[in-house]
């Protein structure tokens, strides 16, 4: 076995390490090309639901990108998750 110390990158928060996006990780445009895909297919599965409950489809999509946006932004509001 090796003694040596491993730097990792990020700010101790308790036994979490919070890594800043565009600070500690660089940004990757295939990731977030993908990840924005993958958000805006989940916001649209759920018009369907939403004009089950009673909404128009205008009201659905606005519902749409209302989640589209808050499932984006999580990265940048709480970080990458990371398990190494």
């Amino acid at each position: 076995m090796s003694n040596e110390t491993v730097k990792v990158n990020g700010i101790k928060w308790g036994p979490f390490r919070l890594r800043i996006p565009f600070i500690h990780i660089k940004f990757r445009a295939a990731e977030f090309l993908q990840g924005m895909v993958i958000s805006g297919a989940t916001a649209f599965a759920g018009i369907p639901i939403a004009m089950g409950m009673g909404l128009t489809f205008e009201e659905g999509v606005a519902l749409s990108f209302i989640a589209g946006t808050l499932i984006a932004s999580g990265p940048i509001i709480f970080g990458v998750p990371f398990a190494p």
